[in-house]
């Protein structure tokens, strides 16, 4: 079952099963069914469309987690650098989290701003692969039975992008 996570200026909740509880003077409905929550504050409604979670890298990897994450900020209409990273800082996970705070100290993630903490997890989470590896891997490619010129070609342009042979990827094509 689905976990939707829901945190307010006070307080922080961790819904597997369909809710309405009041929280203070506010009215807060969320459904571990459905990826919205309602939160009413007074007579203004903010309606978030669909919730992120916290990464799961056994569902998703950290690329498709920040575009999952640029989605949700657009969607909700959340602009300010301030607000994106508090977003994201809030909903990572406590395991990314402490790993973020461990690459990047003596400093504090709430010192950087968020482009700098995605730079810093993706190139934890997905470092370019070896040179030499990839060197390998090009070198060992042989056209298969049946495949195309044209298709060998660019699988080896692709097998290339960390070879790092520069004008001489042509030549060795």
């Amino acid at each position: 079952m689905p976990r939707v996570y829901i945190q307010s200026y006070c307080h922080n909740l961790v819904v597997t099963e369909p809710l309405a509880v009041d929280v203070g003077k506010a009215r807060l409905r969320a459904s571990a069914r459905y990826s919205t929550y309602f939160w009413r504050q007074g007579d203004g409604i903010l309606d978030m469309a669909g919730l992120l979670g916290k990464l799961d890298r056994q569902l998703e990897e950290w690329p498709q987690y920040i575009e999952r994450l640029e989605h949700f900020f657009k969607a909700n209409g959340i602009v300010g650098a301030t607000k994106r990273r508090a977003k994201l800082l809030a909903v990572i996970g406590p395991a990314p989290f402490k790993l973020l705070s461990s690459l990047l100290s003596p400093e504090r993630p709430n010192d950087k701003n968020i482009a700098e903490l995605t730079e810093v997890l993706g190139q934890y989470y997905c470092p370019p692969p070896s040179e030499i590896m990839s060197q390998f891997w090009f070198n060992s490619k042989t056209r298969s039975a049946g495949e195309s010129v044209a298709t060998n070609v660019a699988e080896l342009r692709r097998l290339a992008e960390f070879c790092n042979f520069l004008a001489t990827l042509n030549k060795m094509i």
